[in-house]
């Protein structure tokens, strides 16, 4: 059986990054999804949700280098599609509505 960790960050995570890929590697989860917290639609209100796009992808390409290392796929939902040339965009990483089935536990 595989397991992994899909991670939400808030900016406080940001930086830590390789500390998520070396947590999840010493107890054996070899695959982990990371994406920043993105406000609720209504919400301008907390700083909770106030990330820095480059420094997001600054510490996901070192902790990305550091998986690799470590034989750990380690991945964001915020490079699909940017393997090659497309006209077309999901818009998924972006904070709009978007339908999602309610879980209290997620693995993927």
């Amino acid at each position: 059986m595989q397991a992994g960790a899909r991670v939400t960050l808030t900016p406080l995570m940001i930086k830590r990054q390789t500390e998520i890929v070396k947590y999840f590697h010493d107890i054996g989860i070899k695959y982990i999804n990371v994406l920043p917290a993105f406000a609720p639609i209504n919400d301008n209100s907390s700083a909770v949700f106030d990330w820095d796009p480059i420094e997001f992808a600054k510490n996901f390409l070192i902790a990305h280098k550091k998986a690799k290392k470590l034989g750990v796929w380690y991945n964001t939902m915020c490079i699909v599609n940017f393997d090659e040339k497309t006209r077309h965009a999901c818009r998924a990483c972006t904070p709009n509505p978007h339908l999602r089935p309610y879980t209290k536990v997620c693995l993927t």
